[in-house]
């Protein structure tokens, strides 16, 4: 539908409302201090997340990556920008995982798991390895599922040495 122009008087009103919504959140330099918050906690997580040992991944429902940290772009020896737009199962193709990543996103729960096998597509020398690993849903305000995070942690060593105690047992 088309709709007229506003008369002179509609966008005056208009702007005496903006105003006073402007007075009634504390002003303008209310929301410069929040806007200056904002930017000091975007700051402070984003240094969070590239310095954890933890390897951390951003995806979109279709599995491509948004993001990855400095661990997870370490471990697998390519720059972080490499991955982002990159499908994660063209990368590491895994059926029963790309299984588990399709049941998170159309349940909307977690997943946890502790010291899985992985054997690297990319990296055959590495052998098996073994993983503790999360896939959480990000949710938008309404409950549905728009990106997930993937954080994993090398297990290998304590897998191993588990096995090994169990072994001599």
């Amino acid at each position: 539908m088309f709709e007229p122009e506003p008369s002179y008087e509609q966008l005056l009103e208009r702007c005496r409302k903006a105003e006073a919504f402007i007075d009634a959140m504390g002003g303008e330099s209310a929301l410069r201090d929040q806007g200056a918050s904002l930017a000091a906690h975007d700051r402070l997580l984003s240094a969070i997340l590239a310095n954890t040992p933890v390897m951390v991944a951003c995806l979109d429902l279709q599995f491509n990556f948004l993001w990855v940290n400095e661990a997870y772009a370490a471990a697998t020896h390519r720059p972080p920008a490499s991955f982002v737009g990159q499908n994660h199962f063209a990368l590491y193709p895994h059926d029963e995982n790309q299984s588990i990543f399709q049941r998170v996103v159309d349940t909307g729960e977690s997943y946890v798991v502790s010291g899985r096998p992985f054997d690297h597509p990319d990296q055959p020398e590495r052998g098996t390895t073994y993983w503790d690993w999360t896939l959480t849903p990000i949710k938008d305000p309404d409950g549905a599922v728009h990106s997930l995070v993937l954080t994993l942690a090398d297990a290998t060593e304590r897998v191993i040495a588990q096995n090994s105690l169990r072994e001599s047992e």
